[in-house]
């Protein structure tokens, strides 16, 4: 949301998600860029330290915001930053630098930030694996309408690239592949649910983490699709359960929820016990 916008960040204080990204950048114009900085200041000070983690997205490296938004990062409040167009190296280079320099990641105080990459282009998702191996990151979201724009697509073709399983595919196992996690991008559509739903499921189904969302009337669906159903964490359980009484007689595998048990399947129902509830109803 643009940082500067008060009246979404009053109401963002009470939504049951787990990160609030205040925009700095394509959500504010150039005439607003400043004000929206002194803003995300200001909200940051006073952020409940309880509530939603909160997070920056600034402007890039090579534009003349960039060196004064990192600096607003300053505050404890903020968690996280993205970096938004990411392309290179370089880039993520030059903001673990800035950081370092107001001591953050590594800095006199060791405080640590975490650096999201926004992938926004052709050549970020094809090259996911190599940017998330970067020093400092610490995962990627999916950045879909600046990825439409370069490649020329119209608002039917955004929609069908948001549903393109190679490109997410491609960024989730790319992140995945580094040991960082991946977001999922919003869901362009109000007042489609059951296609929100099934969006939010397909994103978990590939290896994303969670899904940003732009409305709050998408966040108890997105919660829900990415935390663990009832029948989830049951099977998990009876799964454990039977791979541990097998293990004690001297077994290696077992039978349990209508699946053959061995220790990746045990692992994977692990992770599904200790996946962290979301807020409210029920995604990260």
């Amino acid at each position: 949301m643009p940082a500067h916008n008060a009246r979404y960040t009053t109401k963002a204080r009470g939504l049951a998600v787990d990160v609030v990204i205040l925009d700095l950048e394509d959500g504010v114009i150039e005439a607003d860029k400043e004000a929206a900085r002194a803003a995300a200041i200001a909200v940051a000070e006073s952020w409940d330290p309880d509530g939603p983690a909160l997070f920056v997205r600034i402007n890039p490296p090579g534009t003349r915001w960039f060196d004064l938004d990192v600096a607003a990062v300053r505050s404890p409040r903020i968690r996280g930053v993205l970096l938004p167009k990411a392309s290179g190296n370089g880039d993520i280079a030059e903001l673990v630098t800035r950081l370092r320099e107001h001591g953050i990641t590594g800095g006199v105080d060791d405080r640590t930030v975490e650096i999201v990459l926004c992938l926004e282009s052709a050549g970020s998702v094809l090259h996911t694996g190599q940017l998330a191996h970067t020093e400092g990151v610490s995962g990627v979201i999916v950045g879909l309408e600046d990825l439409s724009r370069e490649l020329g697509l119209s608002s039917e073709g955004r929609t069908y690239l948001q549903t393109s399983e190679f490109v997410r595919a491609a960024i989730a196992f790319g992140a995945l592949s580094a040991g960082k996690y991946a977001i999922d991008c919003h869901y362009p559509r109000l007042h489609d649910d059951d296609a929100l739903r099934a969006d939010a499921r397909k994103a978990r189904n590939i290896g994303f983490e969670g899904k940003g969302v732009f409305h709050p009337s998408h966040i108890d669906i997105v919660n829900q699709s990415f935390s663990p159903s009832d029948q989830e964490l049951a099977d998990a359980r009876e799964i454990i359960r039977s791979y541990e009484t097998a293990f004690a007689a001297g077994g290696g595998t077992s039978y349990a929820a209508g699946q053959l048990v061995d220790l990746p399947v045990v692992d994977r129902a692990r992770r599904v016990l200790t996946t962290i509830p979301a807020r409210g109803p029920d995604a990260r």
